[in-house]
């Protein structure tokens, strides 16, 4: 094709359609082969620097954005560009001439732009800053449910999320027939919290909304998964699982339901179904929606599960080793991930490996129950090494720091032992 009618559009074209395909190092090798044709090309450069900055090079996305700036001074694109990638380059001063040179109450600024733009003046702390462009495009589209959700983490990093109600409130008047604009709402309650329990006030808000989305959109596996955490939160488990089931049943790829799922099942002691919840997130082609934490906290918790009952046979511990691995990959300052990891070696009997691994997890702990917890298996990993002297210190230093922790009532039993012998 390209023998037939070469040209810079041509490779512009393939290049779209290589990263359609999340083919980019091909579409990048189109980019900068149509670009030698035609240094001008401006949507050849603008791609070039977006890809840059998506796949992690954000010193030339930068160095893309200047050139295409020099081309086309004010060009929106290349200017957002420019200062996402001054702040992933650590030059807020940068990013914020950058940005404050936008006119971006311009027509030329697309409504995605000016989300990014949002964006780029939360990560400056500029609160006021992002507040009013969200203003200005709300009062142009009240019912955007995206520019309604970036209002929300405007006010919440404000400090009062409250002040979003108003927004989505005018949103419904204008639209109220949006099971999405309900989903958001009902969503936004269920985010508040009281001493790590709900509010009546706002559960029964909650409730309302999200049942009202759920009968203007019975197919949607969102808003199931929502009511399923609406009924974990208030008390009824059972309820809470026949939601994620049929969220699964709605969408067998949505992967929010089945960590739900998961982590429901293994706080109600139904090991078997949290396993499989687990393993099908893991063992998944397509994991859309769910984040690389995300990913890495089912991993983690499929490996503790695997490896924690006593009668753990060798393959299900060389299935936890793995995991346990990949998730300290994708997480590795994440305590829990060591913890478990040190689990796993001490079950394999890899006790200098647990040893350091605990020690490791007990310092990115804050005190509580999971640091004595943590103190507990690095109490019985000494004792297994042949240290009976610290593993007595470690016992006795996590029951003093904490009443309740995992396995108390076997640290204490483990001190006794101990200690008579």
């Amino acid at each position: 094709m390209i023998e037939e009618q070469p040209g810079a559009q041509v490779h512009y074209l393939l290049g779209m359609a290589y990263l359609a395909m999340r083919q980019e190092d091909l579409a990048r090798s189109e980019f900068l082969t149509g670009l030698q044709q035609d240094a001008t090309h401006a949507p050849l450069r603008r791609q070039l620097a977006q890809l840059y900055l998506a796949t992690g090079s954000p010193e030339l996305a930068a160095q893309e954005a200047r050139r295409g700036l020099r081309m086309r001074k004010g060009d929106p694109t290349m200017t957002v560009v420019l200062a996402e990638a001054q702040i992933k380059t650590r030059d807020p001063v940068g990013a914020r001439a950058t940005l404050d040179g936008l006119a971006l109450d311009s027509q030329e600024v697309s409504a995605l732009l000016r989300l990014r733009a949002i964006a780029i003046y939360l990560d400056l702390d500029e609160i006021e800053k992002a507040r009013a462009i969200a203003v200005g495009m709300l009062e142009q589209d009240p019912t955007n449910s995206r520019t309604l959700h970036r209002m929300l983490v405007i006010e919440a990093r404000a400090g009062d999320p409250m002040k979003a109600l108003p927004w989505m409130n005018a949103a419904l008047v204008a639209d109220p027939e949006s099971a999405e604009l309900y989903r958001m709402r009902g969503s936004f309650y269920l985010g508040f919290r009281k001493q790590g329990s709900m509010s009546p006030q706002f559960a029964t808000e909650a409730q309302a909304d999200l049942l009202t989305a759920l009968d203007k959109d019975p197919t949607s596996a969102a808003t199931h998964v929502l009511l399923g955490k609406l009924r974990d939160r208030t008390g009824s488990p059972k309820e809470a699982a026949r939601y994620f089931d049929k969220a699964i049943e709605l969408n067998p790829d949505y992967a929010e339901a089945y960590m739900n799922a998961g982590v429901l099942y293994e706080q109600e002691g139904e090991v078997d179904k949290a396993i499989g919840m687990y393993s099908a997130l893991v063992m998944a082609s397509d994991r859309k929606g769910l984040t690389l934490r995300d990913l890495g906290v089912a991993m983690n918790n499929l490996a503790w599960l695997l490896a924690e009952p006593p009668d753990a046979t060798p393959e299900d511990l060389d299935r936890a080793l793995e995991l346990a691995q990949e998730a300290k990959e994708m997480m590795p300052e994440n305590p829990s991930i060591a913890d478990t990891l040190g689990w796993v070696m001490y079950k394999r009997d890899i006790q200098a490996a647990a040893i350091s691994l605990f020690r490791e997890a007990i310092e990115g702990y804050a005190p509580g129950p999971n640091r004595a917890m943590t103190r507990y298996h690095l109490a019985l990993s000494y004792e297994k090494n042949g240290e009976p002297g610290r593993a007595i210190d470690e016992l006795r230093v996590a029951l003093e720091e904490s009443d309740s922790f995992p396995g108390r009532d076997d640290a204490e039993a483990a001190l006794k032992r101990l200690e008579t012998s």
